[in-house]
């Protein structure tokens, strides 16, 4: 396990447990823990369990990173950095001229949400909890998998631009990447994979000379035959892909998963044919491909068999994920939302929206937004969720049956799917985004309103 303390201001030293780091025969640079990752092992998953407000408001969506937002696509640039070609147009991170400078042949796949942390070979991303120390840190099982993992003890960022106050997560799991690519630390200040990071952490997000070396000494230098994507393109659920060096038969064409994913398999369509001296791939796009990362192998085992990642945006759907704050009541208590389920347009059922922590016997009701979220101050909390708001139906929390006395034990909960079956709101069809709050009397607060923090999801068909 590699991990980030806090030393002064956010310098740290690694930490190493169960294996050693080497460095190499003679060299005073990057250095190597013992293993690569194969073609099995290239998906990258997050569990968003992030709570800082701040680790979740970059809520405008880049067309490079299509279908995601917050620390999603913080992750995404972090692994796409390593990759063996700028993603896409290269662009979405005003820290860097591109992202993907790796020029190895290595190439990640996005996999989006996990459902849950995982195991240590995994390959998710999500948060615990420890009172200071480790900031971040890898678990790894050498070519089997990893886990990384930051700590809720310190505030995080997703912010772009990297203009925060938090420290940045882009920049932090770049880092922490390198080492589940392979590599242990460089002597060499300034580097990704130097031992200390200094300020936030903005500068990681960056790979210099020596990761690149690091990660061409692990998986070579790019191949001159590397198959190699320049674009794509969707015509009636029709997807061609253009590039180089694809197989006259028996490509691959992998897809990041619809909604949430429970392996980290990417979904895969085999047996294609290309044309145009291997320049053109033609394919139905399959039912479960959402938005996010196309890449194409060809026969083969090693890196070099499979492209570099290109980015694709597809109507898409994602299970339900908490961001904003939620307001302390007049008992101290703080409403807990969640969502279980998979948020459906069609389903008529399975999205169970709730709220816990909230006064027993009072009135409430959830609302939404398909404009998009907010954080802007509300009756002494927030709001957000951006107007227009729809209201759902009116419901009473429960709990202790003994009111007037009041405590916490209160529940809300509804299901949205049977929201969408009955309300006739147009807005909510397959691929909508969805931004749900719940409202809630609280006749001790001055305001005398409680409000919870909010989810967010997209509609599965």
């Amino acid at each position: 396990m590699h991990c980030l303390r806090r030393i002064d201001v956010f310098a740290a030293a690694v930490c190493v447990l169960g294996g050693a780091v080497w460095l190499l025969p003679g060299s005073s640079a990057f250095s190597t823990a013992g293993h690569t990752l194969g073609l099995n092992q290239r998906d990258v998953r997050l569990f968003n369990n992030f709570q800082d407000l701040s680790a979740n408001d970059a809520i405008i969506e880049h067309p490079n990173w299509p279908g995601f937002t917050g620390a999603a696509v913080a992750i995404w640039k972090g692994a796409a950095e390593w990759g063996s070609l700028a993603h896409g147009d290269g662009t979405g991170d005003p820290t860097q001229p591109q992202v993907g400078s790796g020029g190895a042949n290595f190439d990640a796949t996005w996999q989006g949400y996990a459902p849950g942390v995982g195991s240590l070979t995994d390959n998710v991303i999500s948060t615990f909890y420890a009172s200071g120390g480790i900031v971040s840190m890898v678990e790894m099982v050498g070519a089997t998998g990893w886990r990384i993992r930051f700590n809720e003890f310190y505030v995080w960022e997703d912010d772009p631009a990297g203009l925060g106050p938090g420290l940045d997560i882009q920049g932090l799991f770049t880092h922490e990447y390198g080492h589940a690519l392979g590599l242990g630390h460089s002597t060499v200040n300034g580097s990704t994979m130097f031992s200390s990071v200094s300020g936030t952490g903005i500068a990681s997000r960056s790979i210099e000379p020596d990761d690149i070396a690091g990660v061409q000494f692990l998986y070579g230098v790019a191949a001159a035959t590397k198959p190699i994507i320049t674009g794509v393109s969707v015509i009636n659920s029709v997807l061609t892909v253009t590039g180089q060096n694809f197989a006259a038969q028996n490509n691959e064409v992998w897809f990041t998963r619809l909604y949430e994913n429970p392996s980290g398999d990417p979904v895969v369509v085999s047996g294609l044919a290309s044309t145009g001296g291997g320049s053109s791939i033609v394919l139905a796009l399959p039912p479960d491909a959402g938005p996010g990362d196309v890449l194409v192998r060809v026969p083969g085992t090693s890196g070099a068999a499979l492209s570099n990642a290109y980015p694709i945006d597809l109507p898409g759907c994602h299970a339900s994920f908490v961001y904003c704050q939620a307001k302390l009541n007049s008992l101290g208590c703080t409403p807990s939302i969640s969502g279980a389920g998979v948020p459906s347009a069609s389903s008529g059922s399975g999205l169970v929206l709730s709220v816990s922590q909230v006064l027993n016997q009072v009135n409430g009701l959830f609302f939404y937004s398909t404009v998009g979220p907010a954080q802007s101050p509300f009756l002494g909390g927030l709001l957000c969720a951006s107007p227009p708001l729809q209201r759902m139906g009116i419901g009473n929390s429960g709990g202790n049956p003994s009111a007037p006395a009041s405590d916490c034990s209160g529940v809300f909960s509804a299901d949205f799917n049977a929201w969408v079956a009955s309300s006739g709101d147009p807005a909510l069809v397959a691929g909508a985004d969805v931004w749900v709050q719940h409202w809630s009397r609280d006749p001790g607060d001055p305001f005398t309103v409680s409000l919870s923090a909010a989810v967010t999801f997209a509609l599965c068909p």
